[in-house]
């Protein structure tokens, strides 16, 4: 039976927001749809002058304090985790995408390093690390810990990257969503007929296989 609760590799889900209930638009553009683009968010030409050596220390100087969440390890890229950070008057919603390379003994105690962010409407990832799907685990983790949808707070701000970084993002809550068997609405299941088809499959098995249990016809 389908299910409704589930940390999408992200267990800090506030007020039990699930993105997959979302149809893409509402999660990329948000409530307001304002369906603008600018040169800023994620775009080639964003100047990462925030990743400086005194700013990076002091940004993941912030990770596992008292007043803060630990880091959560992203499942799908060893090394990288997201880290929500708050202040001493509550959680915020700012949140980290950070490194931490392992070393020739494997020693997981190194520094986080950091690799992009999602504070207010800014979002930016280093460069060196574009292209590898980090971006979208960054959004949906923002996502999660914001409660709500992304682009409420963001999409005036996309560029054209910014935007498919968005789409890729729910496209991931989406396709981890089915493979755990959650509840998705038919209007969502709309833009993603393969994942529709893949559960309408799996359902169909299902109730093959139960038809067998008990020794009776199957259903079609």
């Amino acid at each position: 039976m389908p299910r409704d609760e589930i940390d999408l590799d992200f267990p800090l889900r506030r007020q039990g927001y699930c993105p997959w209930r979302d149809t893409r638009a509402l999660f990329v553009w948000g409530t307001q749809r304002q369906g603008k683009r600018s040169s800023g968010l994620l775009g080639p030409e964003y100047e990462l002058d925030w990743l400086t050596p005194k700013h990076d220390a002091g940004r993941c100087a912030l990770i596992g304090q008292p007043w803060t969440p630990a880091a959560c390890p992203l499942r799908s890229h060893p090394g990288f985790a997201v880290a929500p950070l708050a202040d001493g008057a509550g959680p915020g919603r700012d949140i980290l995408l950070v490194e931490r390379p392992v070393g020739p003994a494997g020693d997981h105690g190194r520094p986080w390093i950091l690799r992009g962010w999602v504070a207010g409407f800014e979002a930016a990832l280093d460069p060196s690390v574009r292209g590898k799907g980090l971006g979208a685990e960054l959004f949906l983790a923002a996502a999660l810990w914001r409660g709500g949808p992304f682009g409420d707070s963001v999409s005036a701000w996309y560029s054209d990257a910014g935007a498919a970084c968005a789409a890729a993002a729910h496209t991931l809550a989406v396709g981890r969503a089915a493979a755990r068997g959650l509840r998705i609405p038919t209007e969502v299941l709309a833009d993603y007929p393969q994942v529709a088809q893949r559960i309408k499959d799996r359902e169909a098995n299902e109730s093959r296989a139960l038809a067998r249990l008990l020794g009776g016809p199957p259903s079609r």
